[in-house]
């Protein structure tokens, strides 16, 4: 083989050798670029499920925020209107004692019915009856026949009261250790407790939970 044989074959075979690095650099790069879109197209994806999951976790502090801010102003409002609804029956309860107070026919035989109740409640012998001042004027003449239908057997002895009352009766013995406070205002005011217990039960009950409100 001539040496111009001999040259032309090793261009030949260092060319082969250049295109197949070449080509093996290319595959390579190639490689290498995929990889490197494939992870930056990871850390972006990364990136985004991160900002989406704050986003999503500042929405739901937001969320409870706006839930406990209308928790607080519902109970609020039911306290409010709880507070009305025991104001205006108890208005209308006052209203209805004051006009049986005025009618004797009626309110004679309830203050008979207290006294009778409480004389029973009592085991002592000796009680006293206290009553407003007004009562007091209208009962003492025809008192010892109302002590002896009231409570057969017992000595009650009527007293005016010591503090103001619009109606109704104090019984107690003459050691004043029992009481039986059958006044209309401490019987509203027993009553009162029980109507707040009855209208928060069913204010609650009725006020619709506020997630479900909120979320439509």
């Amino acid at each position: 083989m001539s040496h111009e044989t001999q040259l032309v074959s090793l261009q030949t075979a260092l060319l082969a050798r250049a295109r197949a690095l070449a080509d093996e650099t290319t595959t390579r790069g190639k490689r290498e670029a995929e990889r490197i879109i494939q992870d930056t197209h990871a850390r972006l994806r990364a990136r985004e499920e991160s900002e989406h999951v704050s986003a999503k976790l500042r929405a739901e502090r937001v969320y409870r925020q706006k839930v406990q801010a209308a928790e607080i102003k519902m109970r609020a409002e039911l306290d409010q209107l709880r507070w009305v609804h025991v104001q205006q029956v108890m208005d209308a309860l006052q209203a209805r004692l004051t006009a049986l107070v005025e009618d004797q026919q009626r309110y004679l035989p309830l203050l008979k019915a207290l006294i009778a109740g409480a004389a029973q409640a009592i085991e002592d012998q000796d009680l006293v009856a206290e009553v407003n001042a007004r009562d007091y004027t209208h009962l003492q003449s025809q008192w010892s026949a109302i002590a002896a239908e009231v409570a057969p057997g017992k000595r009650i002895a009527l007293s005016p009261a010591g503090k103001e009352s619009s109606g109704g009766v104090l019984v107690r013995n003459a050691d004043n250790t029992i009481r039986v406070d059958n006044f209309f205002e401490g019987r509203l005011e027993r009553l009162a407790d029980a109507m707040q217990r009855v209208i928060v039960e069913r204010l609650f009950a009725m006020a619709t939970p506020m997630g479900s409100m909120l979320s439509g």
